[in-house]
């Protein structure tokens, strides 16, 4: 099942059709470039002798630029998209031109690749900065870098709970949607804790095993954001950890992560059974400034 984004693709795909007068159209919910005047046109400018010379191709660059073009094309129409994105990246790179950009980053969304695809989209603007299709390319890369990725969370642990970035979304297993990029999990149960950075790529699917020491005794988990890593360090007598499990006395703590840190966060440890959790953030210094750190707590049952 596609995600309910690229419904938006057809439409964007009609519009960068109205900006240019191309014609697109294999019944896919993307633009595709087979028959339209664009590709015939990159094949004459690659196999135009006034592209010879010190000033253009040589004839045998030309022609080879050309083939690999001819030769994407082809495969596209077969449904072999991994050798079209082959051979347009052959083609660009022996004779580099926007339409053999386009048509790469075309294929690549159609094969689901969509962080390529966005990449080559990207490279297709710089290399056309007055393109006609401008708005409606970069319309459709909002939609694609939109798209989320999916974390499928697994954990050895019977009835853990899992947080991903500092928030409960269910036991384990358990399929989570994210925003592209690198996210903090962590697994808690009433014995242990285990915890894991998983990337995932815009519309990918990633699999994300949380393993845990049999026991990890404590009443208190800081975890936070996976660029802050795992320390620790001593408080008074006791010693706390970042992205750890340990055991701390009730009371109020003044926690400094950093030099650089604008001022300390603060965690309060209930007395009890229960379990804190706590989930660090931060926001990065600006010239000469301080960083500021943000912690959201609370308490978990066992």
């Amino acid at each position: 099942m596609e995600h309910p984004l690229s419904c938006g693709f057809d439409a964007a795909a009609r519009a960068i059709g109205a900006a240019d007068g191309r014609s697109y159209g294999d019944g896919t919910s993307v633009p595709v470039l087979r028959h339209g005047m664009r590709s015939l046109l990159v094949l004459a400018l690659l196999a135009a002798p006034a592209l010879a010379g010190p000033r253009g191709l040589p004839p045998r660059l030309a022609k080879a630029a050309g083939e690999a073009f001819a030769a994407a094309q082809k495969a596209d129409a077969k449904g072999d998209l991994d050798e079209a994105v082959k051979q347009y990246r052959r083609a660009h790179a022996i004779a580099p031109h926007p339409d053999t950009m386009f048509n790469l980053a075309d294929v690549q969304r159609r094969a689901k690749d969509f962080d390529d695809a966005i990449t080559s989209y990207e490279a297709y603007l710089a290399l056309a900065p007055d393109a006609r299709d401008r708005r409606a390319i970069e319309k459709l890369l909002a939609e694609l870098r939109a798209l989320p990725g999916t974390l499928e969370i697994e954990s050895d642990e019977p009835d853990g709970k899992v947080f991903v970035d500092g928030k409960y979304v269910g036991k384990a297993p358990i399929k989570v949607e994210v925003t592209a990029g690198t996210h903090q999990i962590d697994v808690i149960t009433p014995i242990t804790y285990g915890s894991m950075a998983c990337p995932v790529s815009v519309g990918g699917t990633r699999d994300c095993s949380v393993g845990a020491r049999p026991r990890d005794d404590g009443n208190v988990v800081i975890s936070g954001s996976w660029i802050l890593g795992g320390r620790s360090w001593p408080v008074g007598d006791q010693r706390f950890e970042l992205r750890g499990r340990f055991a701390a006395r009730p009371g109020r703590y003044e926690l400094k992560l950093d030099d650089n840190q604008c001022g300390p966060v603060v965690l309060e440890v209930k007395a009890g059974d229960d379990l804190t959790y706590a989930y660090i953030t931060f926001a990065e210094a600006k010239a000469g400034g301080c960083r500021t750190f943000e912690l959201a707590q609370r308490t978990i049952k066992l």
